[in-house]
């Protein structure tokens, strides 16, 4: 029953149109916020069974609504990582997608977004890992300089961005009774509503991995429980053959 029911969360998740962004990824120094588009984009057109995928520039750059020259220059620093290979082959280039372990997960909804520029989303992508999720918000204290050395984007890009969806109602900014350590001023929080503009997915993935680990800690107690049932019967066949020998 255990692993019915994770197959059956497995093939549920897997009917859920989103696509992953190693986190190791986004920490990478070379990697800019551009190149997280780049990779999703050429993601999208993933073999789940090979991780191959053969997308043209041009392609990829209708998905993410970008220049193949952006495209190209992206793709070099994806090479360098340990997430990306290219081959060439006599149609074009083949892409090879590593091994990962955690990541974030993109809905197409949120990809293909008119209202979203480019640099929004590439910045909404990046930023996405440093949030506290919940109730379908996510939430941040860090400010645009903090935010700028975690995900290797400008300060002024930053708040041009924020402003920005202040506008279209999927940031709301507040403030709070924290201190920042450097400056002595009040911080901000920074909440964005994810559902809003199309990423709700994120806490459905947080659901499913709620679920399963209360199966696993379901399975485990059964499996204690089941060594202690055993346990005692071994005593009791034991005890059993103790006494059939005093008898005799």
């Amino acid at each position: 029953d255990f692993y019915k029911k994770i197959c059956t969360i497995g093939k549920h998740m897997k009917n859920k149109k989103h696509v992953q962004l190693p986190n190791g990824l986004i920490k990478t120094d070379s990697i800019v916020p551009k190149d997280l588009l780049v990779y999703l984009a050429i993601k999208r057109f993933e073999d789940w069974e090979t991780h191959t995928a053969y997308p043209s520039l041009k392609e990829i750059a209708k998905v993410c609504g970008c220049t193949e020259k952006t495209v190209s220059e992206s793709i070099k620093r994806l090479v360098a990582t340990d997430y990306l290979e290219v081959e060439k082959y006599k149609k074009g280039k083949k892409y090879f997608f590593k091994k990962y372990k955690g990541f974030e997960a993109f809905a197409l909804e949120f990809l293909d977004r008119d209202d979203l520029s480019f640099t929004e989303k590439q910045y909404l992508a990046a930023q996405q890992q440093f949030l506290i999720l919940e109730n379908n918000l996510g939430k941040t204290t860090y400010s645009s300089y903090e935010m700028s050395n975690k995900i290797n984007m400008s300060p002024s890009t930053i708040q041009r961005c924020d402003r920005s969806l202040i506008a279209k109602e999927y940031l709301t900014i507040i403030p709070t009774k924290v201190k920042d350590e450097e400056t002595g001023l009040l911080k901000n929080e920074k909440i964005f509503n994810l559902e809003k503009f199309g990423q709700a997915v994120v806490f459905v993935l947080k659901n499913h991995e709620k679920s399963i680990q209360e199966l696993k800690e379901e399975n485990e107690s059964l499996k204690k429980n089941q060594d202690i049932i055993l346990r005692e019967i071994n005593k009791l066949k034991t005890a059993r053959g103790e006494s059939e020998l005093i008898l005799n």
